[in-house]
């Protein structure tokens, strides 16, 4: 009987020797196998890991399996809050957090803060970044970076609206916020609100729409200027049927009593709801440090007609 010579497996790979089965060269894991591989071990359980790659319960395990991973654990996912992270904004800061998108760009991004980001970053088990390798990245180009880590399937789905946004956004001028929030425009974001469309299904639809760029943060920083509002015990969507979104809309006006009135500081629409009450003729952004020149000229011209 022959005797081999003990080489080891690193050698193997690199060194072919006389009389032995030259050994398989090791594949690279692709990159949905490392965030797989990263996401399970840093606690992501079965549920989650399904929703976000898109995968049933079953393939989550046989994909661990292949990997060598523990079983992940199978407890049912957290219910969602007013503002909890849906899918959809859970892959897309997942995709911008290993493009080593800077922390501001993806809040500008998404419409969420630091300390929110950071701490879905944990509960994610995703790598902490070096500060010197992190790029600056606009809210446009944030929107039309694709998921290249979800599953093949997955990728076709997501990669086509993402390059008819893309599209839209290479030429397009730069709008002013005058010519991108008109009163018609604003009214009909807040009626997509009112329906119940989360920030991001609402950018999207209004960049696809007019051909204007629109990022999360820029709707609700509109819907906020507007008093705009949704009602908290529902969980926004990214999709409603078209013929569902104006009717849940008006019964949503109907509900809270709500007006469309123009403000007498600003000029601006806003909307007034007689259940919560408040100022009628003015809107919140009356009230901030920008315009107190003329609440003082308001109150003067009031203190001069009483006397």
């Amino acid at each position: 009987m022959t005797v081999q010579p003990f080489v080891s497996i690193a050698q193997r790979q690199t060194l072919p020797f006389t009389g032995a089965e030259a050994a398989p060269e090791l594949q690279p894991e692709t990159l949905t196998d490392r965030l797989f591989r990263r996401l399970a071990l840093g606690g992501v359980g079965i549920g989650l890991l399904s929703a976000v790659f898109g995968l049933s319960p079953e393939a989550v395990e046989e994909r661990a399996a292949a990997l060598d991973l523990p079983k992940p654990h199978d407890r049912p996912m957290r219910k969602l809050g007013p503002r909890g992270w849906t899918i959809e904004d859970m892959r897309r800061f997942i995709t911008l957090w290993i493009e080593n998108v800077s922390t501001r760009c993806i809040v500008a991004a998404i419409g969420r803060s630091n300390g929110s980001l950071y701490s879905k970053r944990k509960r994610l088990g995703l790598e902490p970044r070096r500060r010197g390798e992190l790029q600056e990245r606009s809210p446009e180009a944030c929107a039309a970076t694709p998921v290249s880590w979800l599953p093949k399937p997955l990728i076709d789905a997501v990669k086509k609206p993402l390059r008819r946004i893309a599209g839209m956004l290479q030429n397009e001028p730069k709008a002013k916020p005058e010519d991108r929030w008109t009163p018609e425009r604003g009214k009909y974001c807040s009626y997509l609100a009112f329906a119940g469309l989360s920030n991001s299904a609402i950018a999207i639809r209004l960049t696809q729409e007019t051909g204007i760029s629109f990022s999360p943060k820029a709707v609700a920083d509109q819907l906020s200027r507007m008093m705009a509002f949704r009602d908290r015990t529902k969980k926004a969507v990214e999709t409603l049927p078209e013929e569902e979104i104006i009717p849940r809309a008006e019964s949503f006006i109907a509900l809270w009593l709500l007006q469309w009135r123009i403000c007498e500081g600003t000029g601006h629409h806003f909307w007034y709801s007689r259940v919560r009450g408040g100022p009628r003729k003015t809107c919140r952004e009356f009230w901030r440090a920008k315009f107190a020149k003329k609440r003082q000229e308001r109150d003067c011209a009031a203190h001069f007609v009483v006397a």
